[in-house]
């Protein structure tokens, strides 16, 4: 029966990163993150960074109350870039929402992130609507410090360490039971 791994991928105090749970699901649902998240919920959570997909989403509001979200700024970008109907509009609206996530202060980051909006809004004002809807989950990450930022914006090693086991999985084919996971796992 085929079967999704989910992970959380953690970073500490000194910026390193992480496994914090790693399990295999019948598929990624509201139910199944639920259950996942509730797992690791004593690790000390402050921030978590995901995609906006539904079910994930509504879990972590659920176990991680008070803890901030953090919309993943790589899948808000994507997100963006689908509401624009040619190439040339998207790489544009890439352009636009790019400096935002790489500045090095807060308000800085805040005071650009308006000025994206503005900037969309006049290219493409589907875009700038899924932008000025996420400002307050694009922009958590500013509230940690500035060392952590490029690790608490976006769930790019989280996706990484996705393929990894997607590419390791590969070669076995099929794992024989749940337990035969728990070497990927951390501790």
């Amino acid at each position: 029966m085929p079967t999704a791994v989910i992970t959380a991928i953690g970073c500490d105090e000194g910026g390193w990163r992480r496994v914090l749970g790693l399990s295999a699901v019948d598929t990624e649902s509201y139910d199944s993150w639920l259950g996942f998240l509730r797992s690791i919920k004593d690790r000390g959570v402050q921030l978590v960074t995901s995609d906006a997909h539904k079910g994930p989403v509504r879990a972590i509001e659920e176990v991680f109350q008070g803890v901030s979200w953090q919309r993943c700024v790589v899948h808000l970008m994507r997100d963006c870039m689908r509401k624009a109907g040619s190439r040339q509009l998207k790489r544009r609206i890439g352009r636009i929402l790019s400096p935002v996530f790489r500045t090095k202060d807060a308000a800085t980051a805040q005071a650009m992130y308006h000025v994206a909006c503005d900037m969309l809004r006049d290219c493409c004002p589907k875009a700038a609507v899924v932008a000025e809807e996420a400002e307050p989950d694009a922009l958590a990450y500013p509230r940690f410090p500035p060392s952590h930022w490029k690790c608490l914006r976006t769930n790019n090693v989280q996706e990484r360490a996705n393929r990894e086991i997607n590419r390791r999985s590969r070669v076995v084919q099929v794992f024989p039971s749940e337990e035969s996971l728990e070497p990927w796992s951390g501790p």
